[in-house]
């Protein structure tokens, strides 16, 4: 995907971009790059066309702290986002307002590394991949309040709801 830069002569015109997510209503995708923050991906937002680039997250990451926020997942409203970031030490899942605003941790579990949250489609739940120490991988349900964690008691790294 081609990422314009938006304001400075010195950002790069062109980056990688992973685990891209269209917005709901199709006018946004949110993404994640190190390309501008190396060796600490965070998330990002630009319209379809390359315009526009936002950096919704800023953590303190570095070669030697890990930052790592990624997998963005839109809430079906459009008002939210769900990521994983691996900010405070493990793989954990966390949610914002689209804007970038009101960060704040909504699950992990201790001693696993969660990721790749997804909306269901009603927005009520979002499930993530859980992966353990001994390389484990568990499918995990949340509501977006941060209550109702619940494993699903199925192996899997690639968690999807159906319509």
């Amino acid at each position: 995907m081609a990422v314009a830069a938006s304001g400075s002569a010195t950002a790069p015109t062109r980056g990688d971009a992973f685990s891209p997510a269209w917005s709901p209503d199709g006018r946004l995708i949110a993404f994640s790059s190190s390309e501008w923050t190396p060796e600490n991906p965070e998330i990002y937002v630009v319209r379809p066309d390359g315009t526009g680039r936002r950096r919704l997250t800023k953590t303190k990451g570095s070669v030697d702290v890990l930052g790592d926020d990624g997998w963005p997942s839109w809430a079906p409203g459009g008002k939210r986002i769900a990521f994983s970031s691996n900010r405070a030490g493990d793989g954990e899942i966390w949610i914002m307002n689209a804007n970038g605003r009101g960060q704040h941790r909504l699950a992990g579990l201790p001693g696993r590394d969660d990721w790749a949250p997804s909306f269901s489609a009603d927005g009520r739940r979002i499930a993530f991949h859980s992966l353990g120490a001994n390389g484990q991988s568990r499918l995990y349900v949340v509501r977006p309040n941060g209550t109702g964690l619940r494993p699903l008691g199925i192996a899997g790294t690639d968690a999807a709801f159906r319509p």
